[in-house]
């Protein structure tokens, strides 16, 4: 990456009164620039020593400083004097967490987002709240970074190049939003870490004789500080790679996890060896009891872990752990026992059911679209999670029980309940075709768009600006596949080309300027469900296999598909601009759709 990008970012931050400093890089050989070997936080660490007090947004001693160091990473210091506090999104687990806090009290504000480069990984830029505090783990993968804080920024490279993502550019606005008052409650009553167990620190390595007794000590410290079991856990088997010689097994790892949290604090076991209530081995235990005695299905979809339970009246399927799956658990723990069991516990209990879904029944799990028995399945995704059951001589809704099981993400949105007596002449209000005959094939797409097998045909919408494509192209998904971003820009890898066909049943990429060889492939494999492999983590040689048909819509102003087995697999059709007098605004045409 050019040294000048990482300038340009920290200039852009700076314009905003957003205060930086120059941090260590990751060089050629891996190693951070600091110059210690396996250094714990290559990349990460400032190069100042009072970096807190030098942060700054004068242009000048930016320019100066990246003079000096022309590859320093972005340092970013938040608090009032940046004007900034940052929820950092800790991969897949943090990304469930904001997942169902967003489900119980709405959706985060837009605001400048950083993608860090993990899987899910992520910064949200949020205004300075007064008196809130920096907090570890106040919910599980989430962090708070305010007053005396310090943050990677944008156009930095650790072990991946940190990013903003596609609706914030150097050239749009990077004020922060306000911070939800939701959430801004939700930090300030997590628990402050406590302990004096919170101060161990890891030698640099540990050779054999001295690696279980300093792991099951630093699993003691996260503890303390207030981690969960599982983010314990990955900690663990971190210090472990990095600097146990050799490295412990992956099952000894758990083990001594899963000794340091079940072994009760020396003062909480003083003050409540007396009590009545469970330890964290038996609330782990009856939990587990409980989700079976509930009639919970456990079963698994390849190496993904399932679990399906009743909860208010209708059946949800979900992953496993999930926190979903959490807090079902809590709710059925508190109405047997009348108190709360604690988090640690949840986490037992849902890696042994995990385990017991592994080794059940295996179950295909659908996303929109599933199939069973001859019958074709339409997830309406609404909150009582029915389905559309579709057949040879009609269709009928059914309670998800009577359906074959669906997975849901957090971007679907829900389809209306369907009426009988439609029909297609309402839908070609929507549609710019020229004529008859093209929006017959429109309309051929559609219906084929929701068969389970395949091949799909991709629809490419092409034609000069005020041609309504993209409010053409929402119409049509709105139809199928409803979605908090329906359109969406060109994917900028084909790691995020089959995020995004893991996540939707219907791709819609709006006004792509061209279709690069890698792209075009992609979007073949996809067409027809052949399979291509994409590194699974950027620090290992393991690779996940991606193999998924999906039906593609693209939106364009020039003839982006040039190559001939694209072309092949599409269905181009061709939109006359209309005149000015005869243009509706896009509020107006989603009113009358």
């Amino acid at each position: 990456m050019p040294a000048q990008s990482k300038l340009s970012n920290a200039l852009a931050y700076a314009r905003y009164g957003i205060r930086v400093h120059p941090c260590h890089e990751i060089e050629s050989d891996g190693e951070c620039s600091c110059g210690k070997l396996g250094c714990p936080s290559a990349g990460k660490h400032p190069r100042l020593n009072d970096w807190l007090a030098l942060a700054t947004a004068d242009e000048a001693q930016i320019r100066r400083w990246w003079a000096d160091w022309p590859t320093a990473n972005v340092g970013v210091a938040t608090g009032a004097g940046s004007n900034l506090v940052v929820l950092d999104v800790d991969g897949e687990i943090g990304q469930a967490a904001i997942r169902a806090l967003e489900l119980e009290h709405g959706e985060l504000p837009i605001t400048p987002l950083v993608l860090t480069g993990g899987k899910g990984g992520c910064h949200y830029y949020f205004a300075h709240v007064p008196g809130l505090r920096n907090a570890i783990r106040f919910d599980e993968g989430l962090d708070i970074r305010t007053d005396g804080g310090l943050v990677i920024g944008a156009g930095s490279i650790v072990k991946r190049q940190y990013r903003w993502d596609a609706a914030f550019t150097l050239g749009n606005d990077l004020q922060p939003a306000n911070m939800p008052e939701w959430l801004v409650n939700r930090i300030k009553a997590a628990k402050s870490p406590a302990g004096n167990s919170a101060a161990f620190t890891m030698p640099a390595t540990l050779p054999a004789g001295q690696r279980n007794d300093h792991l099951y000590r630093l699993a003691r410290s996260l503890k303390a500080k207030g981690l969960t079991a599982v983010s314990a856990l990955a900690a663990l088997q971190a210090e472990n790679k990095a600097k146990c010689s050799p490295p412990l097994e992956e099952n000894e790892i758990a083990a001594i996890s899963a000794h340091a949290f079940l072994q009760p604090d020396q003062a909480d076991f003083k003050a409540n060896r007396n009590e009545a209530e469970p330890r964290r081995g038996s609330q782990a235990t009856k939990l587990v009891e409980l989700a079976i005695s509930h009639a919970a299905e456990f079963f698994h979809d390849g190496d993904t872990a399932y679990v399906s339970f009743i909860a208010a009246g209708h059946l949800e399927t979900t992953a496993i752990p999930s926190l979903p799956l959490r807090r079902w658990l809590g709710a059925q723990y508190f109405r047997e026992t009348k108190t709360s069991p604690n988090g640690e516990s949840i986490g037992a209990a849902c890696n042994t059911i995990a385990g017991l879904a592994l080794e059940g029944e295996q179950r295909e799990v659908f996303l929109r679209l599933g199939e069973r028995d001859g019958m074709l399945y339409l997830d309406l995704c609404d909150k009582d999670w029915r389905c559309v059951e579709i057949g040879r001589t009609g269709w009928r809704i059914v309670q998800s029980k009577d359906a074959p099981r669906f997975r849901r993400t957090r971007a679907m949105r829900a389809l209306p309940e369907p009426q009988s007596g439609g029909s297609f002449d309402i839908l070609k209000r929507f549609c710019n075709t020229p004529d008859d005959k093209t929006f017959l094939l429109v309309v051929g797409w559609l219906v084929c768009a929701i068969r389970r097998a395949g091949p799909f045909a991709i629809l490419l919408l092409q034609g000069a600006a005020g041609g309504a494509k993209s409010s053409m192209a929402h119409v049509l998904r709105s139809l199928i596949d409803p979605n908090a971003a329906p359109l969406r820009a060109e994917p900028p890898t084909l790691r995020d080309l089959a995020v995004a066909a893991e996540n939707s049943w219907l791709l819609a990429f709006d006004n792509l300027s061209h279709i690069p060889a890698w792209l075009s492939d992609g979007l073949c494999r996809i067409s027809t469900g052949a399979g291509f492999s994409i590194r699974e983590h950027y620090e290992n040689r393991e690779e996940t296999i991606f193999q998924a048909k999906r039906p593609c819509l693209i939106t364009s102003i020039h003839e982006v598909a040039t190559a001939n087995d694209l072309l092949d697999r599409s269905v181009i059709v061709a939109l006359p601009e209309i005149p000015a007098a005869r243009r509706l605004t896009e509020q107006k045409i989603q009113s009358r759709f």
